[in-house]
C-alpha cells in the first residue's frame, strides 16, 4: 500500500526539520531534486529571493541558518497528490518568526519550496481575544473639547 500525500511529506518535513535544527546543510540538500527552487519571502533571507539549484540552496544555507534557527516543520493542513508529486501547505518558525512554506515534491524530492514570513515573535498582530477593546475612532475638530 503506498503512503499518503500527507505521511510522504510529513517525512520529509522531519527530515528537513533535523537537518536544518543540526546545522546539516548536507543533509538538507539531500532531500532536493536535482532540479528545485526556493522562494524565499523575508523569513530566511529578510529579502524577497529566488533560489534556483543546490549551489544557490547551500550557499544561503552556509549563510544564514545559523542566525535563523529555523525549526517546527509541520504539515498545516492535509497535503494532495498521488505517488509522484506531493503538494503541501507547512507551518515553520525561525529564532525571530513564525511562517508558512508551501512545498512540492516529485518522486520523493523537493522541486519547490516557498517560504514566507507570517508574523514577527513579540510583535503578534492583536486580533480575536488579544484585540484591544474599547477603543474609539473619531474625529473632532479643532476647538472642540477632546481635541488635543
Amino acid at each position: 500500500m503506498a503512503e499518503s500525500p500527507s505521511a510522504v511529506a510529513q517525512a520529509w518535513l522531519a527530515g528537513l526539520d533535523a537537518a536544518l535544527q543540526a546545522g546539516d546543510v548536507d543533509g538538507a540538500l539531500e532531500l532536493f531534486g536535482d532540479e528545485c527552487y526556493w522562494r524565499d519571502f523575508v523569513a530566511f533571507t529578510w529579502n524577497l529571493k529566488t533560489l534556483e539549484g543546490k549551489a544557490e540552496i547551500r550557499r544561503m544555507l552556509e549563510a544564514r541558518l545559523a542566525d535563523v534557527r529555523p525549526s517546527g516543520w509541520v504539515l498545516a493542513e492535509e497535503a494532495a497528490g498521488d505517488g509522484t508529486a506531493v503538494e503541501a501547505w507547512v507551518n515553520f518558525e525561525t529564532e525571530a518568526a513564525r511562517g508558512w512554506a508551501h512545498l512540492r515534491l516529485r518522486d520523493g524530492k523537493c522541486w519547490t519550496l516557498l517560504t514566507t514570513m507570517q508574523e514577527l515573535k513579540g510583535f503578534e498582530e492583536k486580533k480575536g481575544p488579544n484585540r484591544e477593546q474599547g477603543v474609539e475612532h473619531r474625529i473632532t475638530p479643532a476647538g472642540s473639547p477632546g481635541w488635543n
